[in-house]
């Protein structure tokens, strides 16, 4: 079954509560989630001045086509909500389809991948911790050239933080938690 990465975000309403019940919507539609990210707060980018994001992502598999999947994504915003006013404006709801297995696709209404994705910071933090195979291979390659970008020199702190996290024990002693299923880590 394909897999594609679905990007998440509102700002209006109860932000939190719009994106998981959009994530329990979707497997009526026929989009088993395999994986949700955390959910982050982010600023709006562009648009009219507007309250803050919260964002997430997901790794789905489903038997819709990128257009189909499209529709139901759309369908869920409205449910949920969205009104359609103001570009980049403020929303209950916003899903975008970011990748969709390794097609490659120029529609009127749909691009995949999402031509903005790698530009997101907003999309790339959670997008990083739902990706496996060869999505994160593509990805590592590319987050390769961000180096001398200060946002995602910034990201990357981030991402290490969360990942390699010291635990105070008793005396001397640290425990790390590396964030990769390992285990902890004591440090004397």
């Amino acid at each position: 079954m394909p897999v594609a990465y679905l990007a998440f975000g509102s700002n209006l309403g109860d932000r939190e509560d719009n994106i998981r019940r959009a994530w329990a919507l979707l497997p009526e539609k026929g989009v088993k989630i395999l994986q949700a990210s955390s959910i982050i707060e982010t600023d709006p980018v562009g648009g009219p001045p507007q309250g803050l994001f919260l964002n997430a992502a997901a790794r789905v598999e489903t038997e819709l086509g990128p257009l189909p999947l499209l529709r139901v994504c759309q369908e869920i915003e409205t449910a949920l909500g969205r009104v359609r006013t103001v570009k980049d404006g403020p929303r209950a709801l916003d899903i975008d389809i970011l990748l969709y297995g390794d097609i490659k696709l120029n529609e009127p209404d749909l691009v995949i991948p999402h031509p903005r994705m790698y530009e997101r910071d907003f999309v790339m933090r959670p997008l990083s911790g739902v990706m496996e195979g060869p999505v994160r291979a593509n990805f590592d390659e590319r987050a390769a050239s961000w180096d001398e970008d200060p946002r995602w020199v910034r990201t990357a702190r981030e991402i290490a933080d969360a990942l390699f996290r010291e635990i105070p024990l008793s005396g001397q002693e640290t425990a790390v938690d590396l964030g990769c299923g390992t285990g902890l880590l004591t440090l004397a």
